[in-house]
């Protein structure tokens, strides 16, 4: 699904094509194991995955709800970008993901579109994923993240 493509010339150039699938939600946690109880004990929610991003600092549970997964992030040292999240917001919503078949070619629309994006690129993400984030600024307050998955994966 190419969701930057666009649809036909229109006088606002931001405009994308097709509403994007989400891919997940995900949620700053300051201690994982105080959290998962309520998304697996009260909600009924499946862990489908764990990992540590090394890169980013950051611990990762994905679970799995009816079409999409909630994803607890818990920050693994200090200089993790959660962890500084989670001092000046405190715990809760930190993004929102929408899922691409190409990473590359949303990039390139998104800059072609002068959307600031964090970090200036594409860079590793979990689940096997290549991800880009743009900048609240531009979205009115929520940090939204793009995702191609590369292989297979649960969800």
């Amino acid at each position: 699904m190419d969701f930057c493509a666009r649809t036909k010339a229109t006088a606002d150039d931001r405009t994308m094509s097709l509403p994007p699938k989400i891919s997940h939600i995900a949620i700053a946690v300051r201690d994982l194991d105080r959290a998962l109880p309520f998304y697996t004990e009260v909600l009924g929610l499946q862990v489908v995955s764990k990992e540590e991003l090394l890169s980013e600092g950051v611990r990762i549970v994905h679970l799995k709800a009816e079409n999409i997964l909630i994803e607890l992030l818990e920050p693994s040292h200090t200089n993790s970008p959660v962890h500084s999240y989670l001092n000046k917001y405190g715990e809760g919503l930190h993004h929102i993901a929408f899922e691409t078949n190409d990473i590359e070619k949303v990039f390139m629309d998104l800059k072609a579109k002068d959307l600031p994006i964090v970090n200036e690129g594409v860079k590793k993400g979990a689940r096997n994923s290549e991800i880009l984030f743009i900048h609240p600024s531009a979205t009115n307050g929520t940090l939204v993240e793009f995702c191609e998955y590369k292989g297979r994966r649960e969800q």
